[in-house]
């Protein structure tokens, strides 16, 4: 009878059953951490002296934190899903959360939103020279105005935060601060009929916020108390006072929103009275001559 053969040796590619073994067991991707929870969000370092009024502003909730998550595991998935590709062009940057880049995909300026600009005059000449603006891209602006309470006093942290960049790039910037002409409007209303001889609950009545416009309307009372902070020429510190009182109304309960103020910025050298000097020292001359005669001009009537 022909010999028993013995049975073949198990082929191993040179790595061994314990490689093999860990050949068949999948390996756990490491992802990370995007949600940035580890690190407080909030102003930028030296933002505002006014330590009280920057820690009593919530920046950022669960809700938006688990969002930003949502963003950062769609790009990295789509990421993971083809060839490396190069970092994305950003034209700004959005201040939705200034610890960790945004990943919603609108890195254009065509898709940037300027948050609090018409707290400071929006498109008027003396707002056109501000070159620096937090912004915050179209999808994180939407979400924020979801959530109207936090968004409100999140607007009040980005006016202090700009209220010290303007600072930090023209020293002795001046303001003045102004209500927009509808809210004016109303509080000269409510003074008219309170001259009149109306008591001032009925005076409040006839100008009370008109629910069917909509731009928000501040309570009478909220823009009576407003009133006493208004005015030209207004220091960095005096404006704010009227952030610090627009914060305080907000959590009472008094007004629902930052009610329509402005800070009109005035930089050092630009403000009306110093133009008309200059061009007054740059006229023509005197019209009259050494002996008191009126000299003749070559201007045509």
């Amino acid at each position: 009878m022909p010999a028993p053969q013995a049975s073949p040796t198990p082929v191993t590619n040179g790595v061994g059953a314990g490689s093999d073994a860990a050949a068949s067991s999948p390996l756990t991707p490491v992802h990370a951490d995007t949600t940035g929870v580890g690190s407080s969000v909030g102003p930028t370092p030296g933002s505002h002296s006014t330590t009280e009024l920057s820690t009593q502003i919530p920046d950022q909730d669960a809700d938006e934190l688990a969002e930003g998550t949502a963003d950062g595991g769609d790009a990295a998935a789509a990421g993971s899903t083809g060839n490396a590709t190069a970092p994305a062009v950003r034209e700004f940057i959005c201040m939705n959360d200034e610890y960790s880049e945004c990943q919603t995909g609108q890195y254009t300026l065509a898709l940037s939103r300027k948050v609090i600009s018409n707290h400071f005059g929006r498109n008027k000449g003396c707002t056109r020279l501000i070159q620096d603006w937090p912004l915050f891209c179209r999808k994180h602006y939407q979400r924020a105005t979801y959530k109207p309470d936090l968004w409100q006093r999140r607007k009040v942290f980005l006016i202090l935060r700009q209220l010290d960049k303007i600072e930090e790039l023209h020293p002795g910037t001046t303001y003045d601060v102004v209500l927009k002409k509808a809210e004016e409007k109303r509080l000269n209303d409510f003074a008219r009929k309170m001259a009149g001889g109306m008591d001032a609950a009925d005076a409040a009545e006839t100008v009370a916020p008109d629910t069917d416009i909509k731009s928000f309307q501040a309570p009478v009372e909220v823009l009576r108390q407003l009133e006493f902070y208004l005015g030209p020429d207004r220091s960095k510190g005096k404006v704010q006072e009227v952030v610090a009182l627009i914060l305080d109304m907000l959590k009472k309960g008094e007004t629902k929103e930052v009610p329509s103020i402005e800070f009109l910025p005035f930089f050092p050298g630009t403000r009306k009275g110093d133009r008309k000097s200059k061009a007054k020292a740059k006229g023509h001359g005197a019209r009259t001559s050494a002996k008191g005669g009126i000299k003749k001009t070559n201007q045509k009537a």
